[in-house]
């Protein structure tokens, strides 16, 4: 087993069915669904083999998920597809570490993942193939072969010419902005906390910071440019330069300029929360009128 080639050629979450629990809410779980080709390059046929459940873990150690085999399996030599399915389920102990994991991979990034046999329901090959790791590469999430987006555009709502003068006087501004996202997966989102640096032009100009909504923010799975009816506070801290060149931009008619993000967010997906990392280049900016 440990000769076998796994690629991985799908990888999605979505939302599950709620479960009943008399008396409690019902957690709602996130389903995985993987599609893998294998490449055994022996001469052996390892048939039946059986129907197969497999740990999900990264490549150091942190496991996020059990699957199983959707039918029984058999491997004889060459290739074969198998589909597996399960449910995401990471410890509370790793939800810090599993949520900078989750922003690699929506950043389009390629994650190193080990799987090990846990279970077959052939006893020949449970005892066999028990605790072997196969390692594979999760690709990264890409929308039209590009990273995933979540910061699309930000409208301040600002008085330009006001604001202009004080900023460039004082070099800081406190005011406020809507902010229209999109949700790159395929499961429902609750968000909670924001942070948000901004840069322009390579300079840091401000940041949004709140540290819990009072009202949550919902986003159904895979909604596409979502404005939510917050105003956000949003403080701009820049040199006069930089001010200048901003809102001469921003008052033309149609005025944007464009500026990139470091963000942390704070959401629930499924029945667990989570603080992801995210950066998002060329996000529009223009005025809330």
């Amino acid at each position: 087993a440990s000769g076998l080639d796994v690629r991985i050629v799908h990888f999605s979450f979505r939302d599950g069915q709620p479960r009943e629990f008399p008396g409690r809410p019902s957690p709602l779980p996130l389903v995985l669904e993987i599609h893998v080709e294998v490449n055994n390059p022996s001469s052996f046929d390892f048939s039946p083999l059986g129907q197969l459940q497999l740990g999900i873990a990264s490549a150091s150690g942190l496991r996020f998920a059990m699957v199983r085999t959707d039918s029984n399996v058999d491997l004889p030599p060459g290739m074969s597809n198998l589909s597996l399915s399960g449910e995401l389920a990471v410890a509370d102990e790793d939800l810090e570490r599993f949520g900078p994991l989750l922003g690699d991979y929506i950043q389009g990034q390629e994650i190193p993942l080990q799987s090990i046999f846990l279970s077959s329901t052939e006893p020949l090959y449970h005892k066999a193939l028990g605790g072997i790791p196969i390692t594979a590469a999760l690709p990264g999430l890409l929308t039209n072969n590009q990273p995933a987006r979540i910061f699309e555009r930000v409208k301040l709502d600002i008085n330009a010419f006001e604001d202009a003068y004080s900023l460039a006087r004082r070099r800081d501004l406190h005011d406020y902005c809507y902010i229209e996202g999109t949700n790159p997966l395929n499961v429902s989102l609750t968000f909670y906390k924001i942070e948000v640096d901004i840069f322009y032009d390579g300079e840091w100009i401000g940041d949004v910071h709140v540290p819990w909504l009072d009202t949550p923010i919902n986003m159904s799975a895979y909604q596409q440019r979502y404005t939510p009816p917050v105003r956000f506070p949003v403080r701009l801290s820049a040199s006069t330069t930089t001010v200048l060149s901003m809102f001469e931009r921003l008052m033309l008619p149609n005025g944007l300029i464009y500026v990139d993000v470091a963000v942390n967010l704070t959401f629930s997906a499924g029945n667990q929360v989570y603080t992801m990392p995210h950066y998002d280049t060329g996000v529009e900016v223009s005025l809330h009128l």
